[in-house]
């Protein structure tokens, strides 16, 4: 019974309660033991959902919530299991894949947005990717994914604001 109560406490400390991935902490602490492993190159794939806020705003926090967990599982399909996929922050995720390649980030994130939730455009999500050759670019990666992710994001809105302009 007490392995069961540490077991279920460590799942807690470790795991977001609305989506069930990993939360920031783990994120923090994986990276931190990734940075003094051999798996490199390492890459990071940042993603933010788009309109989260307004779905908030305008069909209550419980759409937004079940957003964030359509958002979670939608990530979740297009990765590894041996990859970190943690939510750390209200709708932001990263994914952590070590051993990888840039280039293999990239067409993982090409999977999800052929997915058909973001096709209909049921969903939108940013993403941003860097990768790290060793520990010491591991800061750097991090920054560069948000970076891109940012890009992205004001690119998808952009995108979104001329097709609205033209439309009848």
């Amino acid at each position: 019974e007490r392995k069961e109560v540490e077991v279920t406490l460590r799942h807690k400390s470790t795991h977001d309660m609305l989506t069930g991935l990993y939360n920031r902490a783990f994120f923090y602490e994986e990276l931190e033991r990734l940075a003094h492993g051999r798996k490199f190159p390492l890459s990071i794939v940042m993603a933010d959902v788009n309109g989260l806020k307004t779905v908030n705003d305008t069909l209550g926090h419980e759409a937004g919530d079940t957003l964030i967990r359509g958002v979670a599982r939608i990530i979740l399909r297009a990765f590894r299991a041996e990859d970190i996929v943690a939510r750390i922050g209200g709708d932001e995720f990263v994914v952590l894949l070590p051993g990888t390649s840039a280039t293999v980030a990239e067409e993982a994130v090409s999977r999800i947005m052929s997915c058909p939730e973001i096709i209909t455009g049921q969903v939108g999500i940013a993403f941003g990717v860097a990768s790290a050759e060793n520990k010491d670019q591991i800061a750097e990666a991090l920054k560069l994914s948000d970076e891109r992710m940012y890009r992205d994001k004001s690119a998808q809105k952009e995108s979104k604001e001329r097709r609205t302009r033209s439309s009848p």
